[in-house]
């Protein structure tokens, strides 16, 4: 990418309108001066000689989005107190709208107080209730998004999740669905709590403090050997591009991640299309109950007449219990809910994907970004 084209990618961020979901806060940076200590206990005596309220949490992502010339949209729970008072004068400092903040009389404004002495931090008081927001903001909050992307001509949607209570499953998941029938991007900044609710995301792009806490692993940033086994194992090498890689296999489904909405989001893809020749592609309902459904809608039909198997309901090569089973060095595209080697077939390789990836995959034969075939 050259310096001009650089330029115009940039240009055309002032066409964007970015839906921003998340917990927004206050990050409150307190200076003083520090020459005694207390008599009272062995702790420093602070003069205060300035504060500062600035945006944080998914009020500097807003700010970050403005930066680059999109609008923002900033979409969050606050309190119904002084704090609040605040936030607003913040938003109205920076030029961005306040439509998208609903103010519950319950909760408290999230502030995040810095104490500063001779550029050194000395302390953080955290003031903030993490608790779920209630169901009936909840649903408050979601007429709220869905009013916005219907009014605001929303081109993209930002999960900036801190695990302040703001995301809940419920609200991810209904945000989703609405993103999905308007083919609306969304993309996640994750925290541990809802760290296995972001299902059918465009991009999901956690730290590796993020991953290693929503996955559960016992890693050590700097153990090197680690991944560079999982590569060798997956016959990658570090910093290679993976998209246009071919694949063998493409798996939708299992007994947890084989769900009807799935199945439909596949069908709605691949509907009129035809798998690639290379590709084996299988379907496994959830459930009985799913498989009918899928009967009963018509998905099964679609999915055989583009070339996809229907296999048993429940646990299909899953740790190789059965007879279906990815082969030895075959690549795999898959839906199930972890990976770790030999997951699906004794040296098969898999990569887990969404369902609107892994129907990509199945149609062009190799992994692709799903916006290219839409």
């Amino acid at each position: 990418m050259n310096k001009e084209q650089i330029h115009q990618l940039f240009e055309q961020f002032s066409r964007f309108n970015i839906l921003i979901i998340g917990d927004v806060m206050i990050d409150t940076y307190f200076w003083g001066k520090v020459d005694r200590i207390s008599p009272e206990a062995p702790v420093p005596i602070i003069a205060r000689t300035n504060i500062e309220h600035r945006l944080g949490g998914a009020g500097n992502v807003a700010l970050n989005v403005q930066s680059l010339g999109a609008t923002p949209y900033l979409c969050s729970v606050i309190g119904d107190d002084d704090k609040s008072n605040i936030l607003t004068k913040l938003l109205r400092k920076r030029n961005l709208p306040s439509a998208g903040i609903l103010q519950d009389k319950d909760r408290i404004t999230t502030i995040k107080t810095r104490i500063i002495s001779d550029n050194q931090h000395l302390l953080r008081i955290d003031e903030e209730i993490t608790n779920n927001i209630p169901k009936e903001i909840q649903q408050k909050f979601i007429r709220k998004i869905q009013s916005l992307i219907e009014d605001k001509n929303i081109n993209a949607i930002i999960f900036e999740d801190y695990d302040k209570g703001v995301i809940t499953p419920e609200i991810i998941e209904e945000t989703v669905k609405i993103a999905k029938r308007k083919n609306i991007p969304t993309l996640v900044d994750p925290k541990k709590r809802n760290f296995m609710d972001y299902h059918g995301v465009s991009l999901f792009k956690p730290n590796f403090k993020e991953l290693v806490e929503g996955l559960k692993l016992d890693i050590e940033k700097s153990n090197f050997v680690t991944f560079n086994k999982a590569l060798d194992y997956m016959g990658f090498s570090a910093g290679e591009e993976i998209v246009g890689k071919d694949i063998d296999y493409v798996f939708v489904g299992s007994c947890t991640n084989g769900r009807i909405e799935d199945l439909r989001e596949v069908a709605s893809f691949v509907k009129g299309r035809k798998k690639a020749d290379n590709v084996t592609a299988w379907i496994v309902p959830g459930s009985k109950q799913v498989e009918q459904q899928a009967n009963q809608e018509g998905i099964t039909k679609i999915l055989e007449d583009a070339g996809f198997k229907l296999r048993q309901p429940g646990c299909s090569a899953c740790l190789a219990m059965n007879d279906d089973k990815i082969p030895t060095g075959m690549l795999a595209v898959a839906t199930s809910n972890r990976n770790f080697e030999g997951r699906q077939g004794p040296g098969s390789r898999t990569m887990l994907a969404s369902p609107l990836t892994a129907a990509a995959v199945a149609i062009s034969g190799k992994i692709v970004y799903p916006r290219t075939l839409l």
